[in-house]
């Protein structure tokens, strides 16, 4: 090690204090919010564990604690969110900070070149780790939260699915029980799935039951037009059970004209229908 590092070191330390209170006070003056807003105290604390780090380093020459310190601070940076500009302006200030303690170190004789460029390569190190921990960390993150939306919708479009189980009941025949309200986007998901299961299947018939839909307004009227008729683009067509008096009056008040779809009071009467439509009814009253 260069004997002016050492003597650096205890210059530096000789000078207690009034360094670190003055790179606290840059720090929250131009660093930005993220360290103006930090209580004094635990600034004070973060940057005296910095500079003993410093101290510590000029003295054995090894940089180890520096780096883990910095690649800590690029971690705890990146998961609080402090703003990347922020965490540039820190590193420079403190570059600044050891340049001014430099010139006074430097005053009164003539400077070590070799130790100025090794104490700039060691600057250059902890901004490097800072940097590229903090980016690192920052990724990861994006992609949690990229792989947890992923699942969030998976999970999403199986509720969907489940809230909507279209179950076939005989050859050509599918049943959609609906429950619960249903608005724009579900109605949607729903037609989507009905459309998909009467293509697949080759369906003749979607019995609808919507029993377990607690309101039906206009919104909701018009999604179940919408969706016969774009079963009867596909050659099927919908029988709609399951409405109640309040839910046909309703209907009714809203003016909604569901003449072209074939309507029945329950399940039971909706299935014996179509088994009826179907052929099936007859034989099996006659076995």
């Amino acid at each position: 090690m260069s004997p002016d590092m050492q003597r650096f070191a205890r210059f530096w330390r000789e000078q207690g204090d009034a360094p670190t209170d003055q790179l606290c006070d840059d720090l929250a003056a131009r660093a930005g919010p993220a360290y103006a807003q930090l209580p004094r105290e635990q600034l004070f604390a973060s940057v005296k564990q910095g500079v003993l780090v410093w101290q510590a380093l000029l003295e054995t020459g090894d940089p180890a604690a520096m780096i883990a310190r910095a690649r800590g601070i690029g971690t705890q940076r990146s998961t609080t969110l402090v703003e990347i500009d922020q965490v540039m302006r820190t590193s420079d200030i403190f570059r600044e900070h050891i340049w001014r303690l430099l010139r006074q170190f430097y005053s009164a004789g003539e400077c070590d070149l070799d130790m100025i460029e090794q104490i700039e390569q060691w600057l250059h190190m902890q901004r490097n780790a800072v940097f590229s921990v903090y980016g690192r960390t920052l990724e990861e993150a994006w992609h949690d939260l990229a792989a947890r939306e992923q699942s969030l919708a998976s999970q999403s479009q199986l509720i969907q699915e489940l809230s909507a189980p279209i179950v076939p009941i005989v050859q050509g025949v599918l049943l959609l029980p609906l429950v619960g309200s249903i608005d724009a986007h579900r109605a949607t998901r729903i037609m989507e799935l009905a459309l998909e299961q009467i293509v697949a299947q080759q369906a003749d018939v979607l019995i609808l039951d919507i029993t377990g839909v607690p309101l039906v307004d206009t919104s909701v009227a018009n999604h179940l037009l919408q969706m016969t008729r774009a079963v009867s683009l596909l050659g099927a067509r919908v029988v709609l059970v399951g409405m109640s008096p309040e839910v046909a009056q309703t209907i009714v008040e809203l003016g909604v004209d569901l003449r072209d779809i074939t309507t029945l009071a329950n399940l039971q009467a909706g299935v014996l229908y179509v088994l009826g439509q179907q052929g099936i009814a007859a034989g099996l009253a006659g076995a």
